[in-house]
């Protein structure tokens, strides 16, 4: 390891000034993720050019040890007990406030920062990079710390200039590729590309410290580093680091070059990229850490726009001067070649295309510009590396390849087993990946799940099942609800690519049930007899209250001896107060409930549904239609149930509610704020009602753009955070979930940044959305507008993310502006007289109080609005078509009822004029200001057009009402219900304030 100079701390140190002429003077900092790249340069500079002291957190502190060891022989360092390692993990340490409140200043640099590790660990990758961060963000905010946070320039994702085609002008115009922190939007790839789930969840960690500055007063600064490179990042696979790792360019180039072999270009390389050296961006962090007054409330560009090359060049050149200037070795015949991103990286891979910064603020506000040109920095850190890993490598490629203990694979077939001589198995048979621990033999590791089987056949539970087993052996693996023979096939030895250690891999052919009946096929071990057993050969399956059978998604379709299933018995395992309860549910219901059928014929069965925010306006209309026109159950979770009191009072008179007993209400607030941990452990009788339900229906959310602007940290954590629990109940528990999402994940649209006449804008690709193809282009950090949007993509990634990891069963729906009775309140009679809900009230209030319609800037957005009965069809079609709606985002919306903002106002008199009988105003709408109506930070999207492919091919639906026609009704309703409130309120005298 090098060592920094040595020395006495000068008078120099003891005299430095800030760049206003100020004395600095020394600070206590707590800098977590010191040990890593960035962290270890940093702590190098402080201790040798100033007198701060650093209080170094970190799991590992291998880059640093050089800092804390005292030097062989002479003077100890002059900066000697300045600098302190604290060994813990920010997830669940409790020191960690301990040292915040120590210190001055908070360095956040954790963080989870390679593409490999976005594509192949989505969901740590989340965690890492939000969860994470949320205590270090409110142990600064509550105690008036100040904060400097490493994001990435990751956020911005792609340019609109990539959206254009390659020869366009449009491209070289520099507003379409240079990237601004406070203007610049953030564009992502759809949420199938795993690529994008850091750049997601640094985006979210930014708006949520924006927003507890600008709710709390929180000082902060947010760097964002472009492409940071020299010695000491990352790692050398199998020298320091895993040997199947894939570290960032810089290192698997290095690495390449020390093993004499071809750099491997990603999809050719045309990437284009600008790379700064890590000493002139540790000086730039230095100027923000003593210049508190010009940092504070900034995000920072940090990069260098004059050494951009595109990846290939980058290769071209280091290899020049790995060859020419460092090693004095012959180049080789062949110095690149070119890989895909699926083999380089694996499956839902994505990259930007272009990353110029813009410089403007960071040199207005501290004077800095970086000074390393790209052939310097590229010698001095190859010089590093050959010097730190060369013997390693040559000493490690001499050895002969490891035999190898560790990885199990699996092949699940839903038929019969199949010969294990047969060289081609069977289409439906799929390949499985798990690894035990060589040091805890019974923990098991999921590497990878087959697409088709990953929903019915998720190996969870597995680590019960393996001991070493013997030869032959039949090995029962239980899984969640299911029992399923494993026959050894083979065994391999070879490197695992997680651990860098050798591992044993053993073949086996493992049969999900239902079992095969003859043959010399594994026989299955029988589930043992419930005490109170419900044999359901003898009982309707649409009278039952949902049921958990073992392993059979239809236990009453007779066996198919053809295929290899014999009949069995199947019973359901109840205790005695369990077995009274279903035989409580047994109920009548109308014939017509019984036949339903779903889209496949198939006999729907009765089902218990959890359904989050039921009390609201969605809420409030599926439980009606799950009450009149279904045998389903509804666990109702709110904390108001007026919208829903209707169904659960008996009437005056007469017969009780068919549905009596049918829906229940639970009054709980799925939060819990009173300690940290109750950020992401909400109450603890939600997850029991999720594990009574078959199905959790999560339509919890802040969802107004006043409440975005105005309480930007309450729409994120309701809208990410209280999401969370949902989301791990359902997973954990292997229950389905329906999670209402939002069509603001859309952003803005490719068009809306074109001029208005350009041709491209009325291209469909430039403004119709898809759920597949669609990129996400929010406003920047500064627009609080965008903070609803961002949480629920992430939340989004999270959900899809558990689906490819964990096996959750999911449908997400983005819903375009469902409009109707029950939708939000009037301002003064069921809300606040200040509160601003969506359009539709707004709009409707206006009317009530023969007010003028509000126009927020001329009212010219276009917008689909779509009939909320129409709404609740869709879902009702997901609900009962599990097979069809699994794994799917669905865009649910009207595009043939796309009007602006200000026709909708004209529509909306035209139709309430017919309603009353009364005549319009002279004078019907008014223009207002976007930040007169919602405040400072108001954004808006152009455009929402919602592509219907996938639920109308999926689901078989289209929306029906027309705007007129949707209006009339929600009108109606809105008169009936408040006009004499609103008459009664208008009558009385204005109070002065």
């Amino acid at each position: 390891m090098e060592q920094p100079a040595g020395g006495k701390e000068s008078k120099a140190m003891e005299a430095r000034l800030d760049l206003d002429g100020n004395p600095i003077r020394p600070i206590t900092i707590c800098m977590i993720g010191a040990g890593g790249f960035i962290g270890s340069h940093l702590c190098e500079m402080l201790m040798t050019e100033t007198p701060h002291t650093v209080l170094a957190v970190d799991v590992y502190n291998d880059k640093i040890k050089h800092l804390m060891e005292q030097p062989a022989g002479g003077q100890p360092h002059p900066w000697v007990g300045r600098i302190q390692f604290h060994r813990l993990n920010i997830k669940n340490d409790s020191r960690l406030e301990g040292l915040i409140k120590m210190s001055n200043l908070t360095i956040n640099l954790a963080a989870i920062c390679t593409p490999a590790d976005y594509n192949t660990r989505p969901l740590a990758t989340i965690y890492s990079n939000v969860i994470d961060a949320l205590p270090v963000i409110r142990y600064c905010s509550e105690n008036d710390k100040r904060l400097i946070h490493f994001s990435t320039c990751e956020v911005y994702g792609k340019t609109i200039g990539s959206f254009h085609p390659k020869d366009h002008p449009l491209r070289k115009e520099p507003e379409f590729y240079v990237l601004k922190e406070d203007t610049s939007p953030c564009i992502l790839g759809p949420i199938e590309k795993q690529r994008w789930s850091y750049a997601c969840a640094k985006q979210l960690a930014e708006r949520l410290i924006y927003a507890e500055g600008a709710e709390n007063g929180l000082e902060f600064t947010i760097v964002r580093p472009f492409n940071w490179i020299g010695p000491r990042m990352d790692f050398i696979p199998g020298v320091d680091g895993p040997s199947e790792g894939v570290p960032r360019v810089l290192a698997c180039f290095s690495n390449n070059l020390l093993r004499r072999e071809p750099l491997k270009l990603v999809d050719g390389g045309q990437s284009l990229r600008t790379f700064l050296y890590i000493k002139d961006a540790i000086q730039a962090v230095l100027l923000m850490i003593e210049n508190p007054d010009r940092a504070n409330g900034h995000i920072f560009n940090v990069g260098n726009p004059n050494n951009e090359v595109t990846v290939k060049q980058l290769a071209e050149i280091m290899t020049e001067v790995y060859y020419s200037k460092v090693s004095g070795e012959p180049p080789l015949e062949v110095p690149t070649i070119d890989v895909s991103s699926e083999e380089f990286y694996g499956e839902g891979y994505d990259d930007s295309d272009r990353r110029i910064p813009d410089m403007t603020i960071i040199n207005r506000q501290l004077g800095w510009n970086p000074k390393t040109s790209l052939h310097d920095l590229l010698e001095s850190t190859l010089t590093y590396q050959r010097k730190t890993y060369a013997k390693a490598i040559k000493r490690m490629m001499a050895k002969p390849t490891a035999t190898s203990v560790g990885h199990i694979h699996y092949i699940l077939s839903s038929q019969s087993i199949r010969s294990r001589s047969d060289p081609k198995p069977p289409s439906d048979c799929f390949l499985h990946r798990v690894r035990l621990h060589s040091s805890k033999p019974r923990t098991a590791f999921v590497r990878s799940i087959s697409r088709k089987e990953a929903a019915s056949i998720h190996l969870r539970s597995i680590h019960d099942a393996w001991a070493r087993p013997p030869p032959g052996a039949m090995l029962p693996l239980p899984t969640p609800g299911k029992l399923a023979p494993a026959c050894p096939v083979s065994h391999e030895r070879t490197r695992d690519p997680d651990f860098g250690e050798t591992a044993l891999f053993h073949s086996f052919l493992l049969l999900p049930r239902p079992f095969p009946s003859s043959g010399n096929q594994p026989s299955a071990r029988p589930a043992p007899p419930s005490p109170n057993p419900v044999n359901l050969a003898q009982t309707s399956a649409s009278r039952l209250a949902p049921l958990r059978t073992r392993g059979l998604s239809n236990p009453l379709k007779p066996a198919n001896s053809a295929s290899g299933y014999g009949t069995r018995r199947i019973f359901l395992d109840f205790g005695e107060e369990e077995s009274v309860k279903v035989q409580n549910l047994i109920r009548k219901d109308s014939k017509a409930m019984e036949a339903r059928l779903d889209l496949d014929g198939n006999p729907i069965r009765p089902i218990t549904i959890c359904m989050i925010w039921a009390g609201g306006f969605i809420g409030s209309h599926l439980c009606e239609k799950l009450m009149t026109e279904t045998p389903h159950t509804v666990l109702a979770v709110d904390i108001y149930n007026d919208k829903i009191k209707h169904l659960m009072e008996l009437p005056a008179r007469g017969q009780p509610h068919p549905w009596v007993g049918r829906i229940q209400f639970h009054r709980l607030n799925i939060k819990n704020d009173s300690s940290l941990e109750g950020l992401i452990i909400h109450d603890s009788k939600l997850e029991g009602l999720i594990k009574m339900s078959d199905l959790t229906i999560n339509l919890e959310t802040i969802c107004t753009p006043a409440d975005y602007i105005t309480r930007p940290l309450d729409t994120i954590y309701s809208n990410f955070i209280d999401a969370l629990p949902v989301v791990r109940y359902c997973s954990k528990n292997d229950k389905r979930l329906i999670h209402l999402s939002t069509c603001e994940v859309y952003g803005k649209t490719i068009g809306s940044f074109l001029p208005k006449d350009h041709p491209l804008r009325k291209e469909p690709e430039f403004y119709v959305l898809k759920e597949d193809a669609s990129p996400c282009i929010l406003g920047p950090v500064q627009k609080h507008r965008w903070s609803s949007a961002r949480a629920h993509i992430l939340t989004e990634r999270l959900i899809y993310k558990e689906g490819a990891e964990n096996g959750l069963k999911f449908t997400i729906v983005r819903p375009f502006n469902w409009i109707g009775p029950r939708m939000d309140y009037i301002p003064g009679v069921d809300g606040p007289s200040e509160g601003v809900p969506r359009v539709l009230a707004c709009f409707s209030n206006n009317l009530l109080r023969r007010e003028p319609l509000k126009l927020v800037d001329g009212g010219q957005s276009l917008r689909t609005f779509l009939y909320i009965k129409d709404a609740i069809e869709a879902v009702l079609l997901m609900i009962e078509n599990p097979d069809r709606a699994n794994g799917h985002i669905f865009n649910v919306g009207n595009p043939n009822n796309e009007v602006t903002v200000k026709q909708f106002a004209e529509i909306m008199t035209e139709v309430y004029s017919k309603v009353s009988g009364e005549p319009p105003l002279e004078v019907p709408t008014i223009d207002v200001s976007s930040e007169e109506f919602y405040g400072e930070g108001y954004d808006d999207s152009d455009r929402r057009i919602p592509d219907m492919t996938i639920i109308n091919r999926q689901l078989g639906w289209n929306p029906k009402t027309s705007l007129h026609d949707l209006l009339e009704s929600t009108l109606t309703y809105q008169r009936k219900t408040y006009a004499k409130d609103i008459k009664r309120i208008m009558s009385k005298p204005t109070a002065t304030s």
